[in-house]
């Protein structure tokens, strides 16, 4: 319970962060985010997407993605778990980048929330 209440703290924090530096308009397809388990996968994604920031020129190669941060939410509306039986997470990451030339102008951006599957144990 203390688990879900800190991500949702963190989600409230980065999406009030979001709003007051702009919009963003990139997202991480499918289950792409679940297998960039290190910091530099995560960062090699997000340099997928070239454009880091609506209306600027600031794009990814002009950013330092200086922290990433991982957290999962689970929803625990079943008690009881089955063999064979799926227990429903979302992942989500959040990441802060500064741009390379002005770096007291730093962004945090949280991530798409996606679903994922995980056999109950």
């Amino acid at each position: 319970m203390m688990k879900i209440l800190l991500t949702f703290c963190l989600a409230l924090f980065t999406l009030t962060t979001s709003a007051e530096t702009g919009s963003y308009n990139w997202t991480l397809k499918d289950h792409q985010a679940h297998f960039a388990d290190t910091y530099n996968d995560i960062v090699i994604l997000l340099k997928e997407f070239p454009q880091v920031l609506s209306n600027s020129n600031y794009t990814a190669k002009d950013m330092d993605f200086v922290s990433v941060n991982e957290a999962w939410l689970e929803f625990t509306g079943e008690t009881v778990c089955a063999p064979g039986d799926e227990r429903l997470n979302y992942y989500s990451i959040t990441f802060m980048a500064c741009p390379k030339d002005d770096p007291t102008k730093c962004i945090v951006k949280p991530g798409e929330m996606i679903p994922n599957h995980d056999p109950c144990i």
